[in-house]
């Protein structure tokens, strides 16, 4: 049985016991603050957003009428700059925003979401915009 190689300690010093409890530190380290925030400070609010959100809807749907290649890239848009919106003012969530586009013609269509997260800290919004010939459902969900 081979014996563990000691590490070379050159670029170590032993503290006194009080200061570290005999542990080896490294010299050429900084110290670093804990900079790990496990609560953030600002708290996702909807209601902060979702009027702007329904702006930016309104502005991209208006007037247009259901083409699947036209709502694609519309719906492409729209998901940057709602992106954008929400990064500039929430720095440390991560954001899912998922739009659905579809032509009217009589039917209804009904939409459902299940997710497991943390109530605390993580939310959502839906937007739902109609016009004569097309529908958009726009979800926006922020987790922490």
């Amino acid at each position: 049985m081979s014996r563990s190689k000691i590490p070379d300690t050159d670029n170590f010093t032993r503290n006194t016991e009080a200061d570290t409890g005999g542990q080896l530190e490294s010299c050429d380290e900084q110290a670093v603050p804990d900079n790990y925030e496990l609560e953030h400070l600002h708290k996702f609010q909807p209601f902060l957003v979702r009027e702007k959100c329904e702006e930016l809807v309104r502005e991209e749907f208006e007037g247009i009428k259901y083409d699947h290649d036209r709502c694609r890239s519309v719906s492409e848009n729209l998901r940057a700059k709602i992106l954008d919106l929400l990064k500039k003012l929430f720095d440390r969530y991560r954001f899912v925003v998922q739009i659905v586009t579809g032509g009217k013609a009589g039917q209804s269509v009904l939409a459902n979401f299940e997710a497991v997260w943390d109530t605390d800290f993580d939310d959502y919004f839906m937007i739902t915009y109609k016009q004569q010939n097309l529908y958009a459902f726009v979800m926006v969900f922020a987790i922490y």
